[in-house]
């Protein structure tokens, strides 16, 4: 769930994104941790699930317009180079920390009885497995189902693109609208059939508001800063209170078309805010060094915070969740960094080497 700047994308790279993608961590740290006693917190715990959609908005807009710049530069995708990029990007600290789990498990639990969910999580069809089964029960993994999520749509993106460059405006308009009208009908079926959650959370046909928004935004990216600062505040504010207002996602509810919209205009107002906003303050917080490095590392930041979260946990059993939260925040972020700075940057070295894309 990260984009890093790199000679690949360096001409469409846009660094106040990366200071979005730790909003988007934070919220989602924040919805998994324990915040009893903290009753400040307990509002925005209860919201930050949507900083999956900013994640999922995020790299939908960041693909999906280096895809049309390959098109309209190259009259192509290279459609090895576009995977082996993502491969390259995720696989290398997703399989590692896989690995890591797997030893641990099988110190813990019985191999049959960990097989498998470690194989939906080996094969990315996790989230298919979590829709039907539940989270993954498995230590720290129970997250990992995004990345699942996320690898099936790489896998059809780049036909999507292609597909969509050789129809006409009217007819591409047309079948958005059939994909929007069918993942509607398709949410609206889970719910008539009292699915329990998180199967409408999970599944890419009944959670999509935030991936189409992103989409939408690559193509259109050069009409983005035409739309009032205004504008997007009242989006903002409105998609807000959408979220907070409705049922939350683990219930079912027809109140998650609300739900899901507003997450999606909600990340849509986020992005476009973060790139064209006319609000200094906002863009001097965007640009801070601190905060766009610890962007740049939201992949590891989010593999390991559950981890994290439990380890702490386990070595501090104590009714002080604040501070228990705040230390496996810095424990989560030491990870990261370790990971980025030793690992992860070996093959982005070779991503951006052998598999960039030519400006």
């Amino acid at each position: 769930m990260n984009q890093s700047k790199s000679p690949a994308s360096s001409f469409v790279y846009i660094p106040q994104l990366d200071s979005v993608r730790f909003l988007a961590f934070i919220l989602i740290f924040i919805h998994h941790t324990n915040v009893a006693g903290v009753a400040a917190m307990s509002g925005l715990q209860k919201m930050g699930w949507v900083g999956v959609d900013i994640f999922l908005c995020l790299s939908a807009f960041l693909l999906t317009r280096l895809l049309l710049i390959e098109i309209q530069t190259r009259n192509q995708i290279s459609l090895f180079k576009f995977y082996m990029r993502r491969m390259l990007r995720i696989w290398p600290l997703y399989f590692a920390y896989l690995i890591f789990i797997i030893t641990i498990s099988f110190f813990v639990f019985k191999p049959e009885q960990s097989l498998f969910r470690f194989v939906t999580l080996a094969t990315f069809t996790d989230n298919i497995a979590t829709a039907i089964h539940g989270y993954n029960p498995h230590t720290a993994t129970g997250h990992l189902w995004t990345i699942s999520y996320e690898e099936q749509f790489y896998l059809v993106l780049p036909f999507v693109v292609m597909f969509a460059s050789r129809l006409k405006k009217a007819t591409s308009k047309a079948i958005l609208i059939s994909i929007i009208a069918t993942g509607l009908l398709s949410r609206f079926l889970f719910i008539h059939a009292q699915a329990s959650h998180p199967a409408i959370w999970v599944l890419p046909v009944t959670h999509f508001e935030s991936v189409i928004a992103g989409t939408l935004m690559a193509y259109y990216y050069n009409r983005l800063k035409d739309i009032p600062t205004i504008l997007l505040l009242a989006i903002f504010a409105v998609s807000l209170c959408g979220i907070i207002m409705t049922p939350h996602v683990s219930t079912s509810n027809i109140l998650f078309f609300i739900s899901y919209t507003s997450a999606g205009l909600f990340s849509f107002s986020v992005v476009t805010l973060a790139i064209n906003s006319e609000l200094k303050w906002l863009q001097k917080l965007l640009f801070l060094k601190p905060i766009c490095y610890l962007g740049k590392i939201s992949y590891g930041l989010y593999i390991f915070h559950l981890l994290a979260l439990l380890v702490v946990y386990h070595i501090r059993p104590t009714d002080n969740y604040y501070i228990n939260n705040l230390l496996g925040l810095a424990f989560c972020i030491v990870s990261a960094m370790m990971s980025y700075e030793i690992f992860e940057k070996r093959f982005l070295k070779l991503k951006n080497s052998k598999y960039r894309l030519e400006k």
